[in-house]
């Protein structure tokens, strides 16, 4: 369940780094999933003193406007959160012993479970919240210059929505006035086993080719680029430490492999942001994939993550086996190779679609706007249908790809030539962290079209 609720979490944060507008409407609708997932959990945790606090801002959030924002798509990320947590109230739920007394360990294991769901809760109104501060700017500024505001939209309703998401991110913040981070501390965390990770790498790779080449979607495709390029920032990272640590030759590391890591995973990640543009509402993902996906990302997580954020270098480094993560971590490199080769010839080859809407914006951002020659049927614009990749798409997202493939060639290159190293050197010492992500907290963070709900990672 831990693994769920740091999923839910991480989720919820990469909301902040997109207050867009645009989206203001479908995080309204998606808002209340959260909060009624959130309360599930809540009730699903053992609970001395049965705190109410969850209730509370459950009833606020179950009221939701008749007239605004209506039906329609919810917002993707935070459906993400949402199924996390519905996954983990029922673990839960099926595994609670209803007349258990509680440990004192059991104890603070839940109230460091409540306390990282309610900073969910707590971030995620916070997102709400600030998409609407955005859509109300926009809507109120129409109306000062005199322009109509869209058809279906209402500034009152939108200002009550604000409210309400920021009066439920205040109670929130005060219950975790006191409690966050210190009260992570209690989290129940088993040392991690070196073995999963070798098993959960080497599923992803042959669930990622089944994938690739077995009716992808547009979908499949946005999540391994997604995982590759986590795959790259925690080789990277853990990589770092195990430099730092003397364990491996900090100044080959630094001088060759750092650099292709940092590239690969620029080069991983523009291509997923291409193809998640591309999503629309065919979301149709590989359920091998979506479950090999998230195994992986837990599997690294142990490692790169500590309570309530990234893990210190010198603290992951101390793992006896850790010399065993980094040559696991060497081997996803030597495959990663063949998987963006696959994933190119796919964008090259396979029959893909997507809507019209999108392919028309992801065109026009490679391309421009002014082109003689029109690569969407302006009907199939007007009517959001889905329609066969078009070769200009298909050729800006290949240009991406390419970019990929010889990024993550230098990659196996550069870490071939990695060998353990004796003791701490000053070629060790000499290893910039910022450099290679472990203070870039940023980047931790999934991107906004996650691999899909915690399915895979229970533990």
């Amino acid at each position: 369940m831990g693994e769920l609720l740091l999923d839910a979490d991480l989720h919820a944060r990469s909301a902040l780094r997109d207050p867009n507008p645009d989206k203001a409407a479908a995080r309204v609708r998606t808002w209340g999933e959260v909060i009624e997932a959130a309360a599930a959990v809540w009730a699903a945790i053992p609970d001395r003193d049965n705190d109410p606090r969850m209730a509370q801002l459950h009833a606020r959030a179950a009221r939701p406007n008749p007239r605004w924002p209506g039906g329609g798509e919810g917002d993707l990320t935070l459906t993400t959160v949402a199924a996390s947590l519905t996954r983990a109230a029922d673990l839960v739920s099926a595994r609670r012993h209803p007349t258990a007394a509680l440990s004192e360990a059991g104890h603070l294991d839940a109230e460091a479970a409540r306390t990282r769901l309610m900073h969910t809760v707590y971030v995620v109104s916070h997102a709400v919240a600030l998409s609407l501060d955005h859509h109300v700017r926009d809507l109120r500024r129409r109306l000062e210059a005199g322009r109509a505001v869209p058809a279906g939209e209402s500034l009152t309703h939108a200002r009550t929505a604000r409210e309400r998401a920021t009066a439920t991110e205040r109670l929130a913040g005060l219950y975790l006035e006191t409690r966050w981070p210190a009260a992570l501390a209690g989290q129940h965390q088993p040392s991690p086993d070196t073995s999963r990770l070798q098993t959960a790498v080497a599923r992803w790779d042959v669930a990622a080719h089944r994938a690739l080449t077995r009716s992808p979607t547009i979908a499949d495709l946005s999540a391994v680029a997604q995982v590759q390029a986590q795959l790259a920032l925690a080789t990277s990272m853990l990589t770092a430490a195990a430099a730092h640590a003397g364990l491996v030759d900090g100044a080959s590391f630094a001088q060759r492999l750092a650099p292709s890591l940092v590239e690969a995973e620029r080069a991983w990640a523009h291509l997923g942001a291409n193809l998640r543009q591309l999503t629309g509402r065919d979301r149709r993902r590989n359920p091998e994939l979506l479950l090999t996906a998230n195994e992986l990302t837990a599997s690294l997580r142990e490692y790169t993550h500590d309570h309530s954020g990234l893990a210190r270098p010198s603290a992951v480094a101390q793992d006896e086996a850790f010399w065993e993560v980094t040559r696991t971590l060497r081997g996803a490199a030597a495959a990663a190779p063949d998987i963006a080769q696959t994933v190119r010839e796919v964008l090259v080859e396979a029959e893909l679609s997507a809507s019209a809407t999108s392919i028309h914006a992801l065109v026009a951002a490679h391309l421009g706007r002014d082109l003689q020659e029109a690569w969407v049927n302006p009907a199939d614009l007007a009517h959001h249908r889905q329609v066969p990749l078009p070769q200009a798409a298909r050729g800006a997202l290949a240009e991406t790809a390419e970019r990929a493939v010889h990024a993550v060639r230098a990659v196996d290159v550069a870490a071939g030539t990695l060998h353990p190293a004796g003791t701490v050197g000053a070629s060790a010492r000499s290893v910039d962290p910022v450099a290679t992500g472990w203070r870039r907290h940023e980047r931790e963070s999934p991107g906004r079209d996650a691999a899909g709900p915690g399915v895979g990672c229970e533990r």
